[in-house]
């Protein structure tokens, strides 16, 4: 009866063992196939990030070729400003005798008269006119005229300089 006793106590010793061998085989296996699923998982969230990043990459690119657009545009319209106001000097030398004469007839004026007059007056000529006056005269009209259109007019002139 003992060999029997002991052999149930083996054969009982073995299968606990067998059983625990199994869980622990099956606790890998669920363990592998939850890091199979969360590897899956990253994967499908790297890609979903991937694709937003590479859309908002394609979104930057846009908006740069915009902003180079826009500012060649700028470019362009600076030039043409530029060119406008070059035109818009007095060219001609029968331009610039009427210039010269109309200077010294305001600057036989008084200052205030002048100023008055030129605040009626487009900028662009009351530039060309005081161009042709001596500083002093000139100063003393653009200290009598209208503050707003003394300093238009002053940048009138640095630009025909």
């Amino acid at each position: 009866m003992n060999k029997i006793f002991i052999m149930c106590m083996f054969f009982i010793i073995f299968f606990f063992s067998f059983l625990q061998a199994q869980d622990s085989c099956l606790d890998k296996l669920e363990r592998y196939k939850l890091e199979k699923i969360e590897e899956q998982q990253l994967a499908r969230v790297l890609y979903t990030l991937r694709r937003s990043l590479d859309k908002q990459i394609d979104e930057l690119y846009a908006i740069k070729r915009e902003i180079e657009a826009f500012l060649k545009e700028k470019r362009e319209l600076e030039r043409s400003k530029k060119t406008k106001i070059k035109k818009g000097a007095a060219t001609s030398e029968r331009e610039k005798e009427r210039y010269a004469t109309l200077a010294e007839y305001y600057a036989s004026m008084r200052a205030s008269k002048a100023a008055k007059i030129f605040d009626q007056m487009p900028s662009q000529d009351v530039a060309n006119i005081l161009l042709n006056m001596d500083p002093e005269s000139a100063g003393k009209i653009l200290g009598y005229m209208n503050p707003k259109k003394a300093a238009e007019v002053s940048e009138k002139m640095k630009e025909l300089k």
